[in-house]
């Protein structure tokens, strides 16, 4: 059998969204987790190994979490001598980003909250949706089946992005100003990297809203509000992230024929 190359650092700039990637063979991570499950005589030492490499990158998460809460890795630094938090050591502060960014970053997190909210107000009219559609289908209103299917993927695809596109955005503001990566160019870096799969999220969420301001007219007051604030969202933080459209994903924005 034909091992598959994998792509260094594919995972970095995606949606999380294995199910719908046609580059999981190609992912360390997702190549990891599916194996894991399907591989029954998994060695001892494999499975110690995966459980390292599954904390290191719980810690990464981690980081990530804290970034979004603002809150500093430097408090939860320890000594190496004592079990306490080691205070000798001056946090290293970043500049604040400026009213611009900030106004992104508030809106991306505002959007998915009203988004979920949205969800939770609508969801017996949605399931009512659901199974009204359900029934013409049953009858034979082959018609029907297409605007099925564009419905529940729409969704489907705003439920997965509302919380990622808010995230996304707060690490692409956040590392703009991180000195991770010091050899890094002008628009091969993190934040651009974030912040296109942020651009890339907020555009086919924009799409599936569009959809259900047209197939749902009962809910186009609140669905056009929603499709409103996300569109300014995408405005804004084009403005901010002038070359994030420029940046070269690993794998997805590769020419992978000669690879």
């Amino acid at each position: 059998m034909i091992e598959v190359k994998k792509i260094s650092g594919i995972h970095n700039y995606c949606n999380r969204w294995c199910e719908r990637c046609s580059f999981t063979n190609r992912c360390e991570v997702a190549a990891r987790q599916i194996g894991m499950k399907d591989d029954d005589n998994t060695s001892e030492k494999d499975v110690w190994d995966s459980v390292q490499t599954h904390l290191e990158e719980a810690f990464e998460l981690l980081k990530d979490m804290l970034k979004e809460m603002e809150v500093g890795l430097e408090s939860f630094e320890v000594s190496e001598s004592l079990n306490i938090p080691d205070q000798t050591k001056a946090p290293n502060k970043k500049p604040a980003p400026n009213q611009d960014l900030q106004a992104i970053n508030a809106s991306a997190k505002e959007y998915g909250m009203k988004a979920s909210q949205w969800f939770s107000e609508h969801t017996e009219l949605l399931e009512g949706k659901e199974l009204e559609l359900n029934r013409l289908l049953e009858i034979g209103a082959k018609d029907i089946v297409r605007e099925a299917h564009l419905i529940r993927d729409a969704i489907t695809v705003i439920r997965w992005n509302m919380f990622l596109i808010g995230a996304k955005l707060n690490r692409a503001i956040s590392n703009r100003y991180d000195d991770l990566f010091p050899d890094e160019n002008t628009i091969q870096n993190d934040s651009n990297g974030s912040a296109k799969v942020a651009l890339i999220a907020i555009e086919d969420s924009l799409a599936a809203w569009k959809i259900i301001l047209n197939k749902i007219p009962e809910l186009s007051d609140e669905s056009l509000d929603l499709l409103a604030n996300l569109s300014r969202i995408k405005r804004m933080s084009e403005e901010a992230f002038p070359d994030a459209r420029k940046f070269k994903r690993p794998g997805f924005d590769d020419d992978l024929s000669t690879k």
